[in-house]
């Protein structure tokens, strides 16, 4: 009979070693939490107009505007930190340890729902 793999163990712990891991998850976290955070608040976005075709800050009553490249700009730039503060060797230290593995890809796993349920939701509202 063969023998249980203990290589399976091993080779993940050598996929968290990936330098971009942490960083990736990060970045992801804080996507998930700018798209929900910007869809949940009334913050000023970026709106396109389509019939217009312009960009603005604010919508005029009776205008059709997509608020959807707003979010996602702004959700970019959320990823764009999260990622660089991964970038910082003390954060990256800490996080790669094995008791925060678990805890982060689950925070990754609730982030990414959450930002699911709240377009699910604006759009079921809408």
């Amino acid at each position: 009979m063969e023998e249980p793999k203990k290589q399976d163990a091993l080779e993940r712990d050598i996929a968290w070693q990936h330098p971009r891991a942490v960083q990736l998850l990060l970045g992801l976290i804080a996507f998930c939490s700018t798209y929900l955070g910007m869809q949940l608040s009334k913050s000023p976005l970026l709106y396109y107009l389509p019939k217009t075709r312009q960009w603005t800050l604010s919508v005029q009553a009776g205008e059709v505007a997509m608020s959807y490249y707003g979010l996602l700009v702004a959700a970019l730039a959320g990823f764009l930190c999260g990622y660089a503060l991964g970038w910082l060797p003390p954060i990256r230290r800490i996080l790669s340890r094995p008791t925060y593995r678990r805890g982060l890809v689950l925070i990754a796993f609730l982030s990414v729902v959450g930002a699911m349920g709240a377009v699910l939701v604006a759009e079921l509202l809408a």
